[in-house]
C-alpha cells in the first residue's frame, strides 16, 4: 500500500470511529476494483457501487453530506445539490474549490480534519443551497459565454439568423447551431492539411 492509501485509512477510521453513532455512513466504490480492499478494510461499512456512470447522480442524491478524495466524487454529489468535504492529496484536488466543498490539505492533522467535518455538517443544508444557487449562476454564465463566442465562427458557415436573436436561445437553436459548426468542421477536415499523406 502507498502511503496516501495508508494515510486516508487511518483517517477514514478515524473519522469511522468518530461519528458512527451519530450518522448513517456509507462507502462509494467508483472503480470495480475498489471492492475488494474497501470491503477488506470497511467491513462493516455498507457499499455502494455501480457499473454504470450516471447511476452516481442518484447514489449521492441520497445523502446529506460527502467525504472523499475524488473530484469526481465530489463533484457529481456536488451537482445534485450535496455538499461534500474533499481530501486534496493530489494538484487535481483543487478543482474541488469550484464545487464549493471544505478542502483539507493536511490529512495527518486530525483536529484540523474534524474541525473542518463539523463545519461543513453544521453548514451542510445552507451550503446545498448555495450549490443550486452556483450550479445556476454557472450554467448561466457557461451559456453567456457561448452566445459571446459561437457568432463569429456560425456567421460562416450558415446560422447567423440564430444569433441575431435577443431572446433566449433553446435547447434546439443550440443545436442548430452546433450542427452549422459541425458541418463546418467536416469540411474543414476534407482539406488538404488534413490528409493522411501530410501526418
Amino acid at each position: 500500500m502507498n502511503e496516501p492509501y495508508i494515510n486516508m485509512l487511518g483517517l477514514y477510521r478515524a473519522l469511522i470511529e468518530t461519528y458512527k453513532n451519530r450518522y448513517d455512513i456509507e462507502l462509494i466504490c467508483h472503480y470495480i476494483d475498489e471492492i475488494p480492499l474497501a470491503r477488506r478494510d470497511f467491513e462493516n461499512i455498507p457499499l455502494r457501487y455501480s457499473f454504470d456512470a450516471s447511476d452516481y447522480f442518484d447514489l449521492y442524491r441520497r445523502y446529506d453530506y460527502v467525504v472523499g478524495p475524488r473530484v469526481h466524487g465530489i463533484g457529481a454529489a456536488a451537482s445534485v445539490g450535496v455538499p461534500g468535504l474533499a481530501f486534496l492529496h493530489d494538484y487535481r484536488g483543487s478543482t474541488c474549490e469550484g464545487f464549493l466543498a471544505e478542502l483539507v490539505t493536511n490529512m495527518k492533522d486530525g483536529p484540523g480534519v474534524l474541525a473542518a467535518l463539523e463545519k461543513g455538517i453544521a453548514e451542510a443544508a445552507a451550503k446545498s443551497q448555495s450549490l443550486s444557487q452556483h450550479k445556476k449562476a454557472t450554467m448561466e454564465a457557461y451559456v453567456n459565454k457561448v452566445r459571446e463566442n459561437i457568432p463569429t465562427t456560425t456567421e460562416a458557415y450558415g446560422a447567423p439568423e440564430l444569433i441575431q436573436r435577443t431572446t433566449k436561445y433553446s435547447l434546439n437553436d443550440f443545436g442548430q447551431i452546433f450542427q452549422a459548426l459541425f458541418g463546418s468542421f467536416k469540411e474543414i477536415s476534407k482539406s488538404s492539411i488534413f490528409k493522411q499523406e501530410n501526418l
